[in-house]
């Protein structure tokens, strides 16, 4: 699952956009088993964001400004980076 992942619950159908934002729907015979699995999506993607969050608070971090910097860095290629 992607960060961005978007999903929706609607008895007996779980939706969901794909990459290609795409919506897409799985049918559960179970309407039980059907909120099983969104809730399980939901604690998934809950604890995916826990452990960047505990980290940006520990630090006093922004990681999402961090990681822009880092990309700004990496596609940057002038001639001061290399000496010929």
């Amino acid at each position: 699952m992607l960060e961005d992942f978007e999903d929706d619950i609607q008895v007996p159908y779980l939706l969901y956009r794909n990459v290609s934002q795409e919506v897409n729907g799985i049918w559960f015979y179970n309407a039980q088993e059907c909120e099983e699995v969104a809730n399980h999506f939901s604690r998934y993607r809950i604890e995916q964001k826990l452990p960047r969050r505990m980290l940006q608070l520990q630090n006093g971090v922004d990681i999402n400004r961090s990681e822009r910097a880092i990309s700004k860095d990496e596609g940057s290629n002038t001639d001061e980076d290399c000496e010929t």
